[in-house]
């Protein structure tokens, strides 16, 4: 039996809350990240960074350099920009962490109930830590409100929900995957490696029977656990599946 119950490829916010709630019912998980670390500490939000804490536009400024666009040239309708991050935290570490919740009937998948939606909703705010009321003596949300009362009255106009907490010096902290995995049975539970990169998996029949990775030397390694979780994002899981010869129809 492997000495690890779940690996998990990919340690963007899906992956680290999937962790998260297994290590609360005590199961042993390896992520398997394929980037290294861009923050400190690791997997923490690049916005808590001094540079931009002191220079907040630059991080806007700057996010593309972390970015792996699939083609910045395509035309509008080739998604010109698409793109996934390769490191420790994913793109946690580079989100808006704007959360306004979907409009119902509208934004949500009809696979749920309003009721379920509600409870997974507030499940998701509170591991984001998301707080409406960061901005509250801020000019310039107040300007914002003015103008789209005025502009759009039939509307109603809330208070920006964002994933992040105000410190002690006045600062924001924003959420990310390192947030996310701060819980006390994720200490001794999960374990992150990085600069692993999962090229493909080896099955017997419908089952996996270990994940094949490369480190950043090129030198492959097997990794076995009881179960396997894909969790690279909308660009990175269907390529995964795709080289390892799992060919669901979604994937065309």
């Amino acid at each position: 039996m492997s000495e690890t119950d779940v690996i998990i490829v990919g340690s963007g916010p899906v992956g680290a809350v999937l962790a998260r709630a297994l290590a609360t019912r005590q199961k042993r998980v390896l992520i398997l990240e394929s980037g290294g670390a861009i923050s400190a500490p690791p997997g923490a939000h690049l916005r808590n960074q001094p540079l931009y804490q002191q220079h907040p536009d630059r991080f806007f400024e700057e996010i593309g350099r972390w970015c792996d666009f699939l083609n910045d040239k395509a035309p509008p309708s080739g998604l010109p920009g698409a793109n996934q991050t390769q490191a420790v935290g994913g793109q946690s570490l580079i989100w808006t962490n704007n959360c306004p919740r979907p409009t119902a009937y509208l934004d949500q998948l009809d696979f749920l109930d309003q009721r379920a939606w509600e409870l997974r909703l507030l499940e998701a705010e509170k591991l984001l830590r998301v707080h409406s009321s960061l901005f509250d003596r801020s000019v310039r949300q107040e300007r914002i409100e003015s103008l789209l009362n005025k502009h759009v009255p039939r509307r109603q106009v809330e208070k920006l929900p964002l994933a992040a907490e105000r410190v002690q010096d006045g600062t924001l902290k924003f959420t990310a995957t390192r947030d996310i995995l701060d819980a006390k049975a994720c200490v001794s539970k999960v374990k992150v490696k990085d600069r692993t990169r999962v090229v493909r998996s080896e099955q017997s029949g419908t089952r996996i029977d270990c994940l094949v990775a490369e480190d950043a030397n090129g030198t492959q390694q097997k990794y076995r656990a009881n179960n396997y979780v894909i969790a690279g994002g909308v660009f990175a899981t269907p390529k995964l599946l795709y080289a390892s010869g799992i060919r669901p129809p979604a994937l065309g």
